[in-house]
């Protein structure tokens, strides 16, 4: 799984979290900008998507973990501080961080399965809480299991390339 198959997952899920809430939500993935030589200059993102949910700014950043922590730095200073201008405006931030791990021999007998996919969000004002705190350079996968919102994995359709994600 990559990034942006993360990205399409989570998009692909918001018809559903429409539904589950019994209300319309409005979704927008900020595109990215082409790279290549002719690109003279990239405006930095603050952040990878967001929804509208009853007039309320709803920013999502997606990080993907590959093995069994995410590092502090992926978040870096200037996704930061967009993120908390969100939530200093009156929205809501949130980290959505999916792991893909290939367990260690005892712990795929621990948890009964060799490799796993889970996905978490995390309210975006804990990160430099739980940095400043932290006495490491990550946070491991246990952390995110004892303390953030575990997100089912939906089986959803692909979407075709000429589908919106929600109008």
């Amino acid at each position: 799984m990559t990034e942006r198959d993360f990205q399409a997952e989570v998009a692909r899920s918001i018809p559903w979290l429409a539904e589950q809430a019994g209300r319309p939500l409005h979704y927008l993935k900020i595109p990215d900008l082409p790279r290549g030589p002719e690109q003279r200059f990239s405006p930095r993102r603050g952040y990878d998507c967001f929804l509208v949910d009853r007039g309320r700014h709803v920013a999502r950043e997606l990080k993907l973990a590959k093995g069994m922590s995410l590092a502090f730095d992926a978040l870096d200073a200037y996704q930061e501080h967009c993120l908390h201008e969100v939530e200093a405006a009156g929205g809501v931030a949130v980290l959505l961080v999916c792991f893909r791990v290939t367990f260690s021999k005892s712990e795929a007998r621990r948890r009964g399965a060799p490799k796993a996919i889970l996905a978490f969000a995390v309210p975006a004002w804990t990160w430099p809480v739980v940095r400043a705190e932290a006495c490491r350079a990550s946070l491991p996968l246990a952390w995110f299991e004892n303390v953030a919102i575990a997100l089912p994995r939906l089986r959803l359709p692909p979407c075709a390339p000429t589908d919106r994600p929600l109008h």
